[in-house]
């Protein structure tokens, strides 16, 4: 079960980032000792063990900072720690956030990071085509939580089981209640009128270069 951290505002520092820096500033430091004969005989001594010394000192660094910076962000607040799964998919994760974050906000956040960071193309297809939601499981049941509320005002905690499913999308209405063609629809319209214009501009470019050219070769 993967372990996600789903902070508003927060981006965890990826650890292969860290080394990258901390190993270029140390090759930045030391080159110039080469570059101007300070300890380049030490350096040819140590050969490739000194390349490796340097990956060693670098990942240890890293590792060091990587860990304080996380860990003093998460400190800040207080977190819940639970388990989702994702109906459609049958993924499950363990989710540390911030109680007092509101459900609605939270759901979004955490199918972006599945979606966008976890790159689970499932998920896409979940939310185009269905309003994804959260249940508790409580009392051999599953319950539909109040979005408007904050994860610790509708009862999750620590340990809980939550699912998210997909409800019908009422948002891919051709017509709404006033009758009138809804905002997907009117989207989708636009979109199609782009490539009408497009289409036309491109044809328009392509008739004026074929009469330069005929003009070309015909003044010669």
């Amino acid at each position: 079960m993967k372990e996600i951290t789903i902070i508003e505002g927060y981006k965890q520092v990826k650890l292969h980032y860290v080394f990258a820096s901390t190993f270029g500033v140390l090759w930045l430091m030391l080159e110039p000792l080469g570059l101007f004969q300070i300890l380049s005989e030490e350096f040819k001594r140590a050969g490739i063990y000194g390349y490796l010394s340097l990956l060693v000192v670098s990942f240890v660094i890293s590792l060091g900072y990587w860990h304080y910076k996380n860990s003093s962000e998460i400190k800040k607040y207080e977190l819940l720690v639970f388990k989702i799964v994702i109906t459609e998919t049958g993924s499950s994760y363990q989710i540390k956030t911030p109680k007092f974050l509101n459900v609605k906000k939270f759901l979004i956040l955490f199918l972006d990071h599945v979606q966008f960071v976890e790159d689970v193309k499932e998920v896409k297809t979940l939310r185009r085509l269905t309003e994804p939601y959260l249940v508790k499981f409580n009392n051999d049941t599953y319950e539909s939580l109040d979005e408007s509320k904050s994860l610790w005002d509708v009862g999750i905690r620590d340990k809980n089981e939550c699912r998210i499913q997909g409800g019908i999308k009422q948002t891919n209405e051709i017509v709404d209640e006033e009758g009138n063609i809804s905002k997907f629809y009117q989207f989708v319209e636009r979109i199609n009128f782009a490539y009408i214009i497009y289409a036309a501009l491109f044809y328009s470019i392509l008739k004026n270069l074929q009469e330069v050219v005929e003009n070309f070769f015909s003044n010669k």
